[in-house]
């Protein structure tokens, strides 16, 4: 359903590493400490390149 969402938006490889840098940062920013810092980006990974659907 959240793919089916993002489908009409060009979303790249590219775009995908993007965001997530920004949610890295967003975390530290909020003083997420480790190891959950690096737990949500790895949970936020798998979909963030399920959504890719332009080369």
């Amino acid at each position: 359903m959240m793919r089916a969402r993002h489908m009409h938006f060009e979303v790249t490889v590219e775009r995908a590493e993007a965001w997530l840098a920004c949610m890295d940062q967003a975390l530290t920013q909020i003083g997420v400490e480790e190891p959950l810092h690096s737990f949500i980006l790895q949970r936020l990974s798998g979909p963030a390149h399920h959504f890719v659907n332009t080369p």
